[in-house]
């Protein structure tokens, strides 16, 4: 190929989906942890996925934006599950080999910290209640006043926040 690296021809399942190899998993986590803020920022992340397949592609392995982007997805997912595992008392380590290079960069996000989320949540069902202040009786008085109004969706907005604050 004139001089450039070799692309690797990956072995792909019969559906058409990437098998990925140690080495592509451990380059690709490096890749995300460089590209993890811009991630996380944008809403729209196909670009940075583009640039992320591109420099695979450079190091010689055949993969598509689709394929990183899955790829992150599942790897994210089993991060989670993992770490759920380990539960708030640390419990036993971790036998998935990833484990300690991904918690070192997505460990520190909020949405991947139950513990703190669930300590800081813990009085949620109070919260709402002072909030919306809003008990069976109003809830019933505000449906029937509300079906007598035509294309209002007050009622039923005060009957779902009833709704959520009782579920928790």
């Amino acid at each position: 190929m004139e001089g450039d690296k070799a692309i690797v021809n990956n072995t792909r399942t019969a559906g058409g989906k990437l098998r990925w190899a140690k080495q592509m998993e451990v380059l690709l986590i490096d890749i995300w942890q460089e590209n993890i803020e811009e991630l996380r920022g944008a809403r729209k992340n196909v670009h940075i996925y583009m640039e992320m397949a591109q420099t695979l592609m450079e190091a010689g392995f055949d993969v598509s934006y689709k394929d990183v982007r899955t790829k992150i997805e599942n790897l994210t997912k089993k991060y989670r599950q993992e770490k759920n595992k380990l539960g708030p008392s640390g419990g036993a380590p971790s036998s998935w080999q990833h484990y300690e290079l991904v918690h070192s960069f997505l460990g520190a996000y909020r949405i991947h910290n139950m513990e703190q989320n669930t300590l800081e949540n813990e009085n949620t069902r109070e919260y709402f209640v002072e909030l919306l202040d809003v008990g069976p009786d109003d809830r019933e008085a505000s449906t029937r006043s509300g079906s007598q109004r035509s294309g209002s969706t007050a009622p039923l907005l005060s009957a779902q926040r009833w709704t959520i604050s009782r579920s928790l």
